[in-house]
Parts: C-alpha cells; sequence; structure tokens
C-alpha cells in the first residue's frame, strides 16, 4: 500500500530514486572489494560513469518500475550476478500478451499460450520487425542481464513476452511467428498479469528431490537441484545424500545431475567430494591445482558487522567448532586487524591444504564421471564443477553453464527508501582457474535438456 500510495506522486519517485542511487553507489565504495581492485579496472569506470549514466535517466523517472529499471541500469552494468537489487516484485503493474517465451533448444519458442492462433512450439522469428536477439539486446540485456552468455538467453527470454510497466522499454505490438512451416504476423493486445503467476507458468521439468538413482549395477545417478536447501527436510536429504557417496567408491559410473541448480553454499558440494573421493586425495588435488589461489576480503565496518552476525547463525546451524564457523572466525579476526590498520583489503592465503608433495597420489575411484549441467548453473554450483574437474577426469555432457565473476560472498542491505535491498559480494578471488564470468562449456551438447531417456542414452554410447 506504501509503494501504490507513493506511486501518485510522480516527483517523488525521482527523488526516492536519486537518494538510493547515490545510496548504492556510497555502499559499493566502502564495501565492495572492486573498488580496491586493481586488477580489474572496470569496476570502478562502471561504478562512477555507470552511476552518471544512471542519475542522468532521474528525470524520466515517474513510476515504482522506472525506479527499479533506474537502478538496474546502474546494477546490472557490473556485468556480475552476484550484484543485484530485490524489490516487492507484486507493487509493478506487469502486463503479458497472453503466451510466453523461452529459450528451449537453441530457438525462441512458445511454450505457454492462451491465444488459440498462437500454438505451443511456434518460432519467434521477429518482435516487432527485429530479430528477437537484437530486440532484447536493446530492451533486455541493459537491466535483466548484460554478460552476453548462452546463460543470458535463459534469464532474458521471458521478457520477450512480458513487460514490467516501465517507460525504459515499449510494448512490442506486432510478432511473426512460424507456425506449420507458416509465417504468419501477429498483433498484440497486453493484458495484466501478476509477475509470479506470469513466471509459474514455464515448464518445470527437473526432479527437485536428492536421490541416487541406481541405473544398472554399479551405475549411480546422483541428483543434485542445489546448494542452498531452505528448509529443514530439504537441508536434512542433502546431508544423508553426502554421507551416502563413500558407499559409491566401487561404482563404474557416477553421474552428477546438477540441473536448475543456481547454488548456495558451496560447503556441501566440497562435503561431497570429500566423502566420495575421501579427504586426503581431495586435499592434495586441490593443493596441487589450487595452490596459486587466494582471496581478498574488502575489509569495513559494515562487512566485520555482518561476519559477526553470520557466525551467530553458523554457532546455531552447525557445533561451534564445526570447520565451517572457524574458518569464518579467522576471516573475521583477519579483516578487523586490517580495517583497525587503515587496510582496504584482507589477504586470506591458501593455507588450509596438507602440506607435501601428492602429486602421484592414486585416484581412489575406478569410475568414469559424468556431470550434466544446464545454463542455470551458477555460484556454489560453479564451484563444486571446479573441484570436481580438479578431482578426476570428467565426461560434461549438457548445455553451457551460467558464469560468476571473481566476486563472491554476499550480503544484502536494505537500501534508505526500504523498497528495495542491495545484494553484493565483499571478496574476490585470485588467480582462480576459472575466469571472470567464464562459463563450462560441454563436451557433449545435448538441445533437449531435460529429457532423461535421451542423456541415458548418450551417457551410455560415450562410455562404451
Amino acid at each position: 500500500m506504501i509503494a501504490l500510495s507513493i506511486q501518485k506522486n510522480k516527483c517523488s519517485w525521482k527523488n526516492i530514486f536519486k537518494k538510493d542511487l547515490n545510496a548504492i553507489h556510497t555502499i559499493l565504495q566502502e564495501n565492495h572489494p572492486g573498488f580496491y581492485d586493481d586488477q580489474n579496472p572496470f569496476f570502478k569506470q562502471w561504478l562512477n560513469n555507470g552511476y552518471q549514466l544512471a542519475l542522468n535517466q532521474s528525470q524520466n523517472i515517474v513510476s515504482f518500475a522506472d525506479y527499479i529499471y533506474g537502478l538496474r541500469l546502474f546494477v546490472n552494468g557490473f556485468q556480475d550476478g552476484h550484484l543485484r537489487i530485490s524489490f516487492d516484485k507484486s507493487s509493478l503493474c506487469t502486463e503479458w500478451p497472453g503466451f510466453c517465451i523461452s529459450y528451449q533448444k537453441r530457438k525462441f519458442i512458445v511454450v505457454y499460450s492462451e491465444k488459440s492462433d498462437i500454438p505451443l512450439d511456434a518460432k519467434l522469428i521477429t518482435c516487432d520487425g527485429e530479430l528477437p536477439t537484437r530486440w532484447l539486446e536493446k530492451n533486455a540485456y541493459p537491466y535483466i542481464d548484460s554478460r552476453s552468455l548462452e546463460a543470458s538467453f535463459i534469464i532474458n527470454t521471458p521478457y520477450l513476452s512480458l513487460w514490467e510497466g516501465t517507460s525504459f522499454v515499449a510494448k512490442p505490438k506486432i510478432y511473426t511467428f512460424k507456425i506449420n512451416d507458416e509465417i504468419r504476423e501477429k498483433h498484440i493486445e497486453w493484458k495484466k498479469i501478476n509477475l509470479n503467476d506470469y513466471f509459474s507458468k514455464f515448464p518445470k521439468k527437473v526432479n527437485k528431490n536428492f536421490e541416487i538413482i541406481e541405473l544398472e549395477a554399479n551405475q549411480a545417478w546422483i541428483r543434485i537441484p542445489t546448494f542452498y536447501p531452505q528448509t529443514q527436510k530439504e537441508e536434512d536429504d542433502l546431508k544423508s545424500l553426502i554421507s551416502s557417496m563413500s558407499k559409491l567408491q566401487d561404482y563404474n559410473l557416477i553421474i552428477f545431475d546438477v540441473r536448475r541448480n543456481t547454488g548456495g553454499n558451496s560447503y556441501f558440494g566440497t562435503c561431497l567430494l570429500k566423502n566420495l573421493y575421501g579427504e586426503q586425495y581431495y586435499n592434495s588435488l586441490l593443493k596441487n591445482k589450487h595452490e596459486k589461489k587466494y582471496v581478498d576480503w574488502r575489509a569495513s565496518k559494515g562487512n566485520i558487522e555482518y561476519l559477526q552476525q553470520l557466525i551467530m547463525k553458523l554457532e546455531k546451524q552447525f557445533e561451534k567448532k564445526n570447520e565451517v564457523v572457524s574458518f569464518f572466525s579467522n576471516v573475521l579476526s583477519g579483516i578487523q586487524k586490517n580495517y583497525a590498520q587503515g587496510k582496504p583489503l584482507y589477504t586470506q592465503t591458501n593455507t588450509e591444504q596438507e602440506s607435501g608433495d601428492f602429486k602421484n597420489m592414486p585416484n581412489p575411484l575406478h569410475a568414469r564421471i559424468v556431470v550434466i549441467t544446464d545454463n542455470y548453473c551458477a555460484s556454489a554450483c560453479l564451484n563444486f564443477l571446479d573441484e570436481l574437474f580438479a578431482l578426476d577426469s570428467v565426461i560434461h555432457i549438457g548445455l553451457a553453464t551460467n558464469a560468476d565473476t571473481d566476486y563472491m560472498e554476499c550480503r544484502d542491505i536494505a537500501l534508505q527508501s526500504s523498497f528495495s535491498t542491495l545484494h553484493f559480494p565483499i571478496k574476490v578471488f585470485r588467480n582462480r582457474i576459472r575466469k571472470s564470468n567464464q562459463a563450462y562449456r560441454p563436451q557433449y551438447y545435448i538441445n533437449d535438456i531435460y529429457n532423461d531417456d535421451l542423456i541415458k542414452e548418450m551417457i551410455q554410447k560415450i562410455i562404451h
């Protein structure tokens, strides 16, 4: 109700936008490692140039939707999936044309329709006379995901059939489809829809359960839909899956299925691999392949307070002597010391691995290892792949993953207006093998990524 009442006063939104834009600029300058990152001059350049670009749009901010799109223009310009704003989506006056467009099998196709003349699987050819890729580059990329990855199509494409009530983007009027091998032009009328209702119409085809599926003898298909369990049952199921890994050490085929896994806590992925390969082998391989990797943490008053609160939460979730609690306690101590000395960054070296030369240590597994990915794999899911690829020779099938920058470990700050929240990272990886915004591309592409039978057939062909 507050948002709707203020929305009636068009002048208010311009002032609210400018205050929150200034707040974002200040928060990032005071708390983000990129401000002191000499290896990434783009961050500081966009912090200033992107801020000015967004500020120049303040005269056009006349609604809540414009306020959101103006902030997105600035925040999205950092090209970092971990740097974003969130807000109450129910306050947007969203509309749709009666159908949903998705990017599947490398095509823009209709995946849901209430219009009899626009059937499912109709292929979108043009949008207001422009190719869908071009339309997205102009009207979605600047505000939604500007990284130009294969995964960006998944994130941006729904906006071909969604309007969020902003003057920054015009509603398309004419769509051209290929339907039954015929090219048909459709004039569109838009109608209101709740944003959650809109996205609920997109098909969800992946099993959300953590499970180990026995295929043939000594062959296991392991479903890991997330590393971010949101209920006690999900957390218990994930921990049970992790504890079962040691039972698979004599298997001859292990398939990791991380489709739809957008990340979460990388600790779970690490525990899973340690239980499967054994802690000594895990530590030795990670030391040899990642020995030059280290982390710089931004030392700031706000980040210290965030870590103090995080440690309190972790102590309730785990035992106080748990390795995760110890890890963050050591980080906090280092950041506090450097902050007191006026140093903007705290360097955490890679000292956790065991010492010694393990280069000739044999792999304890004899299994062929397969991993299945789609375009959603990001954050902790990518960290899991980093470690898996370092531990073993892996057959990678499916679609290219999403990608991360070198900035990780995020915290949230509610902006002054209380209408949106800034989500941003506070540490930066150094010398990570996977480069900033680099996706993992599979050796074997499968466009029909949610067809389990097709995937099983391909795996059997590959391993025989």
